[in-house]
């Protein structure tokens, strides 16, 4: 999964950070990403966090894996 924020939607409420903090950062009143590919063993708090903020500012893309691209042509109909 790869994420991102989009700042004109953040608040600057921290909640993100709170919930992880391995992945955002609170710089003045938005948020930065440390990392945009979130590791699976912290997924589930991310899943939190994109749920909770308040300006809905966390955008996900699951990513594919490698190689899987090419089987049928279903992952490139979803980009």
């Amino acid at each position: 999964m790869k994420i991102k924020v989009n700042s004109e939607f953040c608040l600057g409420c921290g909640l993100c950070e709170e919930l992880v903090p391995e992945i955002f950062r609170l710089k003045g009143d938005t948020v930065e990403l440390i990392n945009d590919v979130i590791p699976e063993e912290i997924s589930e708090r991310v899943e939190f966090a994109i749920e909770d903020c308040p300006g809905k500012a966390i955008q996900t893309k699951r990513t594919t894996p490698p190689g899987y691209a090419n089987r049928s042509g279903f992952a490139e109909s979803l980009q």
